[in-house]
């Protein structure tokens, strides 16, 4: 560069002699060449939510300059241009941009607008890029500024804190309980925005948990008390404290081999942890419930104060091994784990919830070391409900004359089922010393149920948990929805046309008990050999399937439908087998091959007419190995070559009792079978034996 130097200028004539008039007077100028600086800057909230104001831009300037400004999706590339900035010109110092999140289209960034998720958005959550220059009056360019920030509309915020009692009475050494309810909003594209991982459910890592913080504040703002991580520090909660997300279908946290145990120690647990619940599209939920132990506060009005940071569960490590740790004798690999929140997702925090705490000294409530009684619950000790009759169960408390009164706030009840789960719900008093449980849904599940009630006075003392039990059971038969053939009671099918029935159940309480459920098909009083069975684990269909095809005459099918608690439907069908019009092949009075009516009948694939059918018998069967096989005369043979069929068609094949005398030893009726002939083999074909009327049927589709 140059400064205040002197310059000198002459003019000359052509001859290069110095002009007489010469009148240049020496002055000195200024060349400016030094760039102006950028320094201090940031980018401000991040991640950058639209949705709740303005994205602030801080930086210092070396000098007056003119700013430049260019908003980039991604990567810093023309075709991902999403804004450019105008504006004024900037001064010496720090100053301050700002940008409110639209396109130069008028398209506002973010994935949820309005509390409207669209992932495929011009400009959803993701990355974006951010490019600044400043460029001085004589157009000298700063060194340019390109920076990454995030864009994320995932919504976190408490939607209910409570506390109980609001009255905090330190004569009866009271303690406040807090419960919380917590929910994210966001597609699964959203969180994985933020470094979450919604898709591998078979792993806890990565997942969405809340971090919480709880404290109370006195009116002048100052912290009096904090809920620690640690609600325990004699119990080691590790390696999961408040377990995992419902969606995730596995607990390994490292080796799949090895056996996740707690860390042993009992002081650095993460109890204020929660894992966040799939609830329904893109929401989460999650809820929390603590007591503030050992609290000690003088009397006045308090604020208590809870927020969360949406964090993932995380987990150290601590040791790795093989030993004996649940003492059965048996080693074992293990890992013990402890739990630590993974503060790696960009630290999004709900606003703070807060609620009124008073706290005062009442007179001294009377001397009273009796616990309160439990004098009546609903439903009773041992009773038997209905599917559907139970929306609440209750207890009925009583303190006597002379004691310090049911404290309805810290008495419970609750509800659990067979497996020891409590049955979602929520506790209310409505006063007159009864506390409910009320139920989400009523109860529909066939089973026992466990109604758990403790009852404290307002002296402390308390009951313990005492359990009562009921029952809920379904009385209702099953029903029969429909039949298949339909309708089936009374009809008349032609012969070889039907083999199997399939009948829908359906049962609202316990459910269909699949094991004792069954179909049963009768010919005169006679069973027909078939099988019964559910057509999958899925299905409501019970399907019967004779073994042969039906002959001709009046059958009985009864369904017999049994629910999970005993309750039974029986329901009997009668129809006809008939064979009119069917086509019959005769040889010296037994019918061999019977065709049912409407059956195109088929030789070497082209369709004949039932008058070229033929049926010969010979004693000998031709290339018939006697030495493997033993065969009983007659040997049939249908004409033409190479039959087949539309429908199925019935062969029998018959034999006498002097027949079966004759067979070797060690061979039974039950072991003839029928075999047909391929033009150069015989093949097994089986069939089934009817020992009452001596004869094989087979059912055939082609032959």
């Amino acid at each position: 560069s140059v400064q205040d130097a002197e310059i000198k200028g002459y003019f000359v004539s052509v001859d290069s002699v110095e002009a007489v008039n010469n009148g240049y007077i020496i002055s000195n100028i200024s060349i400016d060449s030094i760039k102006p600086e950028i320094s201090n800057f940031s980018v401000t909230p991040s991640p950058y939510n639209p949705e709740e104001g303005n994205l602030e831009i801080s930086f210092t300037l070396s000098e007056d300059a003119d700013i430049q400004v260019e908003i980039y999706k991604t990567s810093y590339t023309p075709v991902n241009l999403v804004k450019v900035l105008t504006p004024p010109p900037a001064s010496f110092g720090d100053n301050i941009i700002q940008w409110d999140g639209y396109s130069d289209s008028g398209e506002k960034v973010g994935t949820m607008q309005n509390e409207v998720i669209i992932d495929t958005r011009t400009y959803p959550d993701g990355d974006y890029v951010l490019y600044m220059k400043a460029t001085d009056k004589v157009g000298n360019d700063s060194s340019p500024i390109i920076s990454k920030f995030k864009v994320s509309t995932v919504k976190v915020e408490i939607t209910t804190l409570s506390v109980y009692p609001i009255l905090i009475d330190n004569s009866r050494s009271q303690e406040p309980v807090y419960e919380i309810e917590m929910e994210v909003k966001a597609s699964s594209e959203m969180l994985k925005n933020l470094g979450f991982d919604l898709n591998n459910v078979s792993s806890p890592l990565n997942k969405p948990y809340a971090y919480i913080k709880i404290g109370v504040y006195n009116s002048a703002g100052t912290l009096q008390s904090e809920i620690p991580d640690d609600l325990d520090s004699e119990l080691d909660t590790d390696y999961l404290p408040n377990g995992v997300p419902n969606y995730v279908t596995s607990i390994s946290l490292g080796d799949p081999a090895y056996v996740d145990w707690p860390d042993g120690t009992t002081s650095n647990d993460y109890d204020t942890l929660i894992p966040f619940d799939y609830s329904s599209k893109n929401l989460y939920k999650a809820s929390f419930k603590v007591r503030h132990e050992g609290l000690s506060l003088t009397d006045g009005t308090y604020i208590v104060k809870v927020w969360f940071e949406l964090v993932a569960g995380g987990w150290d490590l601590i040791d790795k091994g093989y030993g004996d740790l649940d003492g059965d004798d048996v080693g074992e690999y293990y890992e013990k784990w402890n739990q630590i929140p993974d503060f790696t997702h960009y630290n999004l925090t709900s606003d703070p919830e807060t609620c009124v705490l008073e706290v005062t000294t009442s007179e001294t409530t009377p001397i009273d070391s009796t616990p309160p009684t439990i004098v009546s619950v609903y439903p009773g000790d041992g009773s038997t409900k209905d599917p559907g009759e139970v929306t609440e169960v209750y207890a009925y408390l009583d303190d006597g004359t002379g004691g310090s009164g049911v404290d309805l706030m810290n008495s419970r009840i609750y509800l659990e089922d067979s497996s020891g789960n409590i049955v979602a719900g929520h506790q209310t008093s409505e006063g007159g010393n009864i506390i409910k449980w009320i139920l989400d849904s009523t109860l529909s599940e066939s089973g026992s149920y466990k109604i758990v009630v403790e009852a404290v006075d307002k002296r402390g003392n308390t009951t313990g948990e005492k359990e009562y039990s009921f029952s809920v059971i379904d009385t209702q038969p099953p029903q029969i929805v429909s039949t298949d053939p339909s309708p089936l009671n009374g009809q008349t099918f032609n012969y070889g046309t039907i083999n199997q029935f399939t009948i829908t159940l359906n049962d609202t309480g316990s459910g269909i008990d699949w094991r004792e459920s069954y179909i049963s098909l009768t010919k005169d009083g006679v069973a027909v050999s078939g099988t019964s069975q559910r057509e999958s684990a899925s299905s409501n269909n019970l399907i019967f399937t004779s073994s042969t095809t039906l002959e001709v005459g009046d059958y009985t099918l009864q369904v017999v439908a049994v629910d999970n608690d005993g309750n039974r439907t029986i329901v009997t069908y009668q129809f006809t087998i008939s064979d009119l019009g069917a086509i019959k092949l005769s040889y010296n009075s037994n019918i061999y091959l019977t065709i049912p009516s409407g059956t195109t009948i088929y030789s070497n694939g082209v369709p004949v007419s039932s008058s070229t059918l033929g049926i010969n018998a010979t004693s000998t069967p031709q290339n018939f190995d006697t030495s493997k096989l033993g065969y009983i005369s007659p040997v049939i043979d249908f004409d033409p070559d190479n039959l087949s069929f539309s429908n199925k068609v019935t062969i029998t094949m018959y034999y006498t009792d002097s027949d079966v005398s004759l067979l070797p030893q060690g061979v039974t009726e039950s072991d003839l079978k029928i075999y047909g002939y391929t033009g150069t083999t015989w093949q097994n074909l089986q069939g089934t034996v009817d020992s009452n009327n001596n004869k094989n049927t087979l059912s055939v589709s082609s032959g």
